[in-house]
């Protein structure tokens, strides 16, 4: 079976311009998705186009920035602006099941590992990019293309973070895509402690989260729904995640269904031990994104009740400001390195093919 191609972008200018960059060069990319997501089409009506004024208005007075640069990627792609912003904010993109796995205590400091579960038989593309913006923090983040979102990367201050999603069934009007919380944590925070206080803060609508959080010496997990926010500290230099909470302030919080809920069940239990197996080094942590055995695999195939499949996997250090990425199961494809370089070197976006 031929390797998927990694995508990577790099952009660098103001906002809108780094969506315009990006736009550009994941163009035929972005078209397939926002496709694939029924725009135009799916989502129109009355109530659809209240839910798209509402968000709009919150990203204007939360994240205008991020407006800013889907407006930028929907020029550079040559789609309608209004449906690019309908595709970061108006699907439902449910039923993830991701599993995190940081190390504390790795050789050269902190270590972070996920997968990017789905569902069979939905598209899915992943891509790599650093976004530098004048005056800006950089950063180096995994991202779907088209969107603003992000669900892990590291920036120019040694902050690293990769998240999964859980499913309450909360929702609050005067909040951002969740999906966008950890884009904003990597671009507006220098420390460890301010990324905390940034996530104590923050508000977005729904699909709450398991977060991992590293700098150069520390790793938590940040356990945060709509409402509330637990931290899990290390135990023997570990702490990891699936898609349920396990702290006693959140953890009947959730909206899995039986068949869901039993597979992010059975993937913590498989994490409890191999954690203990293997070594907590980089290389212990591609053995455990790589773990295929039943019951609980951290990388899915799509043949248990839940049908979830591992569509890609990564790996961060904060330390090193650097990241290994693999679009499709990581038992099949080889991780690649992602590297962010300081300072980016201005003048615009480009497009690296990768076979993981």
């Amino acid at each position: 079976m031929a390797a998927e191609k990694a995508l990577f972008a790099k952009a660098y200018g103001d906002h809108y311009e780094v969506g315009r960059q990006i736009g550009a060069a994941f163009r035929s990319v972005i078209a397939e998705l926002v496709a694939g997501a029924g725009i135009p089409g799916k989502y129109e009506g009355p109530a659809y186009d209240e839910r798209l004024a509402l968000m709009r208005a919150n990203f204007e007075r939360l994240a205008p920035e991020l407006l800013a640069e889907m407006e930028g990627l929907a020029d550079g792609a040559g789609l309608p602006r209004e449906h690019v912003l309908k595709f970061n904010v108006l699907p439902e993109i449910k039923r993830a099941g991701c599993s995190l796995i940081g190390f504390a205590d790795a050789p050269g400091g902190p270590v972070l590992a996920k997968t990017t579960d789905i569902p069979a038989g939905r598209t899915d593309r992943r891509a790599m990019g650093v976004v530098d913006v004048p005056g800006k923090i950089q950063a180096l983040m995994l991202t779907v293309p088209g969107t603003v979102w992000c669900s892990g990367g590291v920036n120019e201050f040694g902050l690293g973070c990769a998240n999964a999603a859980v499913e309450p069934s909360e929702w609050r009007d005067d909040g951002i895509p969740s999906r966008c919380i950890p884009r904003l944590l990597l671009q507006r925070c220098r420390s460890f402690d301010e990324a905390l206080d940034f996530l104590r803060a923050v508000r977005f609508n729904c699909a709450p989260f398991n977060l991992l959080v590293a700098d150069e010496e520390r790793v938590v997990c940040v356990e945060r729904s709509v409402y509330k926010m637990a931290i899990r500290e290390p135990a023997d230099g570990v702490v990891f995640a699936t898609n349920h909470y396990v702290t006693s302030e959140l953890a009947e919080l959730h909206s899995h269904p039986e068949t869901e809920m039993r597979n992010s069940q059975q993937r913590y239990e498989k994490l409890t031990r191999l954690v203990g197996e293997k070594p907590h080094t980089l290389e212990g942590a591609r053995a455990i994104l790589e773990d295929c055995t039943k019951p609980g695999p951290i990388c899915q195939t799509g043949d248990d009740p839940s049908r979830l499949v591992t569509t890609a996997a990564s790996i961060f250090r904060p330390r090193a400001r650097v990241a290994w990425f693999t679009p499709g199961m990581p038992c099949q494809s080889r991780l690649r390195p992602f590297q962010l370089q300081l300072p980016v070197v201005a003048g615009g976006s480009r497009v690296v093919g990768e076979y993981g």
